[in-house]
């Protein structure tokens, strides 16, 4: 219980309670028949309204017409509500657009309606205050605060509820205005306040969005502390319904909303598990599946042609009752219609665009005709449709073909003939209707190990296109940008073959694909079904138990040397020594008391010799004085004294520590007196692919600027401190900052500090890679010749670089070829883009294709080699000669000494290349001197180790290319 200055009471009313004895359920739900993501769909909604604003400024205001005229109003405050970036002057235009529920007696007040004076105020609610029994105010008070008041005026009481830190003086204020106002215009009005709920700013919802969301559903009287995260976003989406659908309309007119089993037979309703379509709904497709009757695809392309308005081959008249499509007559007129209007496109195109002698063209790789006969192509026509089978055999299946349990494969065979060809059909239906079409292909294989595999393709037919470039044919999934998608009209095909999960041969089957996200709209995880009451919950902490278990042996350690971690990785306020030797007691400590100072090791008799700035303090003084340490040399750890140690200071800080080749979290004490080993994430294939995605997410949410931190900032979670670290990107030196420490982690996004706990010990973040702002390289970092390939503003600084480079060493086609990528694996994470051009080079330039990975450690041995032996040295034209005799003739003037790593190298190889060709002599006579090779070894730098012979002999046999004894 509190009292304010003014002598008001305010009781702390039970937050797990409502104000209203019924509560109603929640009546706002969003159906979405393409089963969106609700944040997502809010985010290509505000790209779609910033798109359209962004057009409407640049004088480009046709695609502004297509918003209903009362929406042009509020179009502004739908977009930033959208966004998560609503004002408090743009919320009072939002509710009189969506008003209240109409209820008697029950009323919401328009925002800010308390910042005038007395008077003002009391003219403005004195009416509502006489003709309702509930009347709420909602009132931003500051940066991310909102205060609500909930006025029961036939109960006498006044509920108050705050978002954010409230102040205390404000929020009386404010209170003041109400009660005042309520005893002038009510009679015998003597309030009872409570403060009803406070919900923190730690909540993860945007505070304005919060505000109306909560007074709508105290308005309605529903139980609003079980609102989930998931159930705001839906409120969200019923508000902002009309922008949503204008949002739809952009990518196409055919919806599935519009749709029923009666008016469109052929559409399978519902998600088809078993195709595991993930990535197209990642890049914002939804995928709307046919009948697989074998007019799957024309199916597909009535969608595709209602999509853009055209309904030449639909039925209009819908039939009120279902029936299938193998007794709705109607819609088999239509298809039937469509298949022989493009069986005449195609013999009209096999005789005008592609004669007999004019298919030469390269795209006909991509079809079963390619180097066929005549007859061949006229057996593209023939697959459209035949004279020789009734209607109603073109939607049973069978073709005219009677179907047999023994039935042979050429029976098989004839009826597949017969459905649509993705290689053709897409052609024909390009030129007759003046439309691109985009097939997706994914086919599926098992590969040695019975494990399926998965290719993607692209092809894009396009009539309006170049003889040579109408087929164009890209080896992975790729998305046109949206704009691109509305500049031509486009119909869009997945088609599906090979194998399916249980590897079962399938039929090729077509399904249309609609757009209906923004391909620059990142993706997100389904929203949280963690609820208001449970957020506000306290959380119980269990307690660790320390003892040992039971029969447990007291642990008894041996006296280890351990390892201190990097300093990096310590607390900031803890300063120690570089290498430190730390005693591990059989037994704990004794425990002391916290007003007893630690007792410090006697000196020693004789005073320590000065030390050097950079050599660290001892933590035990030895009994002698030690030598004083060069700053070049490193301290060299004492063995372990025959007797015991002195006492030493107690440690009050836990250290991470190694013994072998096993990690250890040593606990302060007080705690515990064992070792606890760090626990060890298994780095599996899908672990790293699990990293992968979650960088690429936050470099993606970095390019949005949708963080917090609007700089490329890394997070790391120490897993033995649990401290957080980061990494800011410097713009100067172009690189990661050193890691600091973090002092208040609420400043960063809360998904990257869940990524650095979920990864801990990595460094999670967005990945930098793009040009600068204006798209010109830094002096500094220009070089005299000129790059081949420059990025400019885009992200290509891979894909560039390498192409230069190959471009460079002469690989002119190659080096086109690899630049032409620059847009897929512009998409793509750092780390996924190298492994894909390591794969690629390989196959792209196979003369050096084979790159070596430096500074990676690993334990197996079958990395490339290239094997070359001393005959072929001598033997073969090639640089590696000349190669052996410059690193001779450096070693030599350099004067390198016996013991440098270059001279043993080249010792030891040369050796061992003596010994072998003193075993093989009687082989490599012609190769070798005419005297014979003794046990006589002389080093390659003319330091001797048997005889003396001199390096002048070696010299001048090298010159005259002749032989070489080693």
């Amino acid at each position: 219980m509190t009292l304010n200055p003014d002598g008001l009471e305010i009781l702390l009313g039970d937050k797990f309670k409502y104000p209203y004895n019924n509560t109603v359920p929640f009546s706002c739900s969003y159906e979405d028949k393409y089963n969106r993501n609700p944040r997502r769909l809010l985010k290509s909604a505000a790209h779609f309204g910033a798109l359209l604003q962004e057009r409407a400024r640049s004088q480009v205001p046709t695609e502004m017409q297509e918003i209903p005229p009362e929406m042009q109003e509020i179009f502004a405050t739908f977009v930033q509500f959208s966004d998560d970036s609503l004002t408090p002057e743009q919320l009072p235009s939002l509710i009189r657009y969506f008003r209240p529920d109409s209820i008697k007696s029950r009323t919401i007040l328009p925002p800010q309606i308390l910042d005038g004076n007395n008077e003002e105020i009391t003219k403005n609610m004195a009416r509502d205050l006489r003709l309702h029994h509930q009347v709420i105010v909602i009132h931003h008070v500051d940066q991310n605060c909102w205060i609500i008041f909930l006025i029961l005026t036939s109960q006498h009481t006044v509920d108050i509820y705050t978002i954010g830190d409230v102040k205390q003086n404000r929020m009386h204020q404010l209170l003041q205005k109400i009660i005042l106002t309520c005893e002038e215009v009510l009679t015998d009005f003597r309030p009872s306040i409570c403060l009803r709920l406070q919900i923190p700013k730690t909540y993860k919802v945007d505070p304005a969005l919060l505000a109306f969301t909560l007074s709508y559903s105290i308005h309605r009287h529903e139980p609003y502390l079980d609102l989930t995260f998931d159930q705001i976003l839906q409120q969200k989406c019923v508000v902002l319904r009309s922008l949503i659908a204008s949002h739809d309309k952009w990518f196409g007119r055919f919806h599935l909303k519009d749709t029923t089993d009666s008016s469109h037979p052929f559409i399978v309703y519902g998600e088809n598990e078993q195709d595991d379509l993930d990535e197209l709904i990642a890049a914002g497709w939804s995928v709307i599946d046919v009948l697989g009757d074998g007019n799957c695809g024309y199916y597909a392309f009535i969608i595709g042609l209602e999509n853009h308005g055209n309904y030449s081959y639909s039925v209009r008249n819908r039939n009120p009752t279902y029936q299938p499509m193998s007794a709705n007559l109607a819609w088999q007129d239509k298809i039937l219609q469509l298949r022989r209007r493009m069986q005449q496109q195609s013999r009209l195109l096999l005789r005008t665009e592609y004669p007999v002698h004019g298919r030469n063209q390269r795209f006909w790789e991509y079809t079963w005709v390619f180097c066929g006969s005549e007859e061949d192509f006229d057996r593209l026509t023939e697959a459209f449709a035949s004279d020789d089978i009734e209607d109603q055999d073109y939607f049973n299946g069978s073709y005219g073909i009677p179907q047999t349990e023994d039935e042979s494969d050429e029976a098989k065979n004839l009826r597949e003939f017969y459905h649509m060809d993705p290689t053709w059909a897409p052609h024909v239906f390009s030129f007759m209707f003046n439309m691109r079409v985009i097939v997706y292909t994914r086919q599926s294989s098992c590969n040695k190990n019975n494990r399926v595999t998965r290719m993607w393709s692209t092809t894009i037919f396009d009539y309006n296109s170049p003889v040579e470039e109408r087929v164009v044919q890209h080896p992975h999934l790729h998305r046109i940008t949206d704009s691109e998608f509305r500049r031509i009209p486009t119909v869009e095909l997945l088609f599906i073959c090979g194998v399916g999960k249980d590897h079962e041969q399938l039929i090729g089957h077509c399904q249309y694909l609609r757009r209906v996200v923004f391909a620059d709209v990142p993706t997100f995880p389904d929203p949280s079904s963690k609820s208001l009451r449970q957020y506000l919950k306290p959380t119980k902490r269990k307690k660790k138990s320390t003892a040992g278990g039971k029969g447990r042996q007291p642990n008894k350690q041996p006296r280890q040397k351990v390892r201190r971690p990097a300093q990096a990785e310590r607390s900031a306020t803890t300063t120690s020594p570089t290498r430190v030797q730390i005693d591990l007691p059989s037994t704990p400590p004794a425990p002391q008391s916290p007003s007893t100072p630690p007792a410090l090791d006697p000196p020693s008799s004789t005073p320590p010799a000065p030390q050097s700035p950079s050599t660290p303090p001892a933590l035990d003084p030895p009994s002698t004085p030690p030598a004083p340490q060069s700053p070049s040399t490193p301290p060299v750890l004492d063995p372990p004294p025959s007797t015991p140690p002195a006492p030493r200071s107690p440690v009050t800080t836990s250290i991470h520590a190694s013994i072998g080749r096993k990690s250890f979290h040593i606990p302060a004490p007080g705690k515990s007196n064992k070792l606890i080993p760090v626990k060890k994430v298994r780095r599996t294939k899908s672990w790293f692919n699990d990293k992968r995605q979650t960088n690429r997410r936050l470099t993606m949410q970095y390019k949005e600027s949708q963080l917090k931190d609007k700089t490329a900032t890394k997070l790391r979670l120490d897993p033995v401190t649990m401290d957080f670290y980061k990494r800011d990107w410097d713009e100067t030196s172009g690189t990661l900052g050193p890691a600091v420490m973090v002092e208040d982690i609420e400043m960063y996004d809360e998904f990257l500090v869940q990524s650095a706990m979920r990864f801990e010990g990595e460094w999670m973040g967005p990945s930098i890679g793009d040009a600068s702002s204006n798209g010109t390289a830094p002096v500094e970092l220009c070089s005299s010749v000129p790059t081949i390939y420059q990025q400019h503003k885009s992200p290509f600084c891979i894909t560039y670089s390498l192409a230069s480079a190959l471009f460079y060493c002469g690989f002119h086609e190659q080096a086109r070829i690899l630049a032409q990528q620059a847009t897929s694996f512009a998409g793509m994470d750092f780390d996924d883009a190298i492994v894909k051009l390591r794969g690629l080079m390989p196959h792209l330039v196979p003369e050096i294709g084979l790159a070596t990975v430096y500074g990676v450690a690993t334990s197996r041995h079958n990395r490339f080699r290239r094997e070359m032996t001393w005959e072929q040295l001598f033997r073969d034209n090639t640089t590696a000669f000349k190669v052996l005799n410059e690193a001779i003739q450096s070693a030599m003037k350099e004067e390198l000494p016996e013991y440098h790593p270059i001279v043993q190298m080249l010792w030891d190889k040369s050796r061992m290349a003596a010994k072998g060709m003193e075993e093989e002599q009687n082989s490599l006579h012609e190769f070798l001197a005419p005297e014979p090779i003794g046990k006589t070894v002389a080093h390659p730098l003319g330091k001797n180790k048997n005889d003396g012979q001199e390096l002048a002999s070696l010299e001048t046999k090298i010159e005259e290319g002749t032989s070489m004894s080693i």
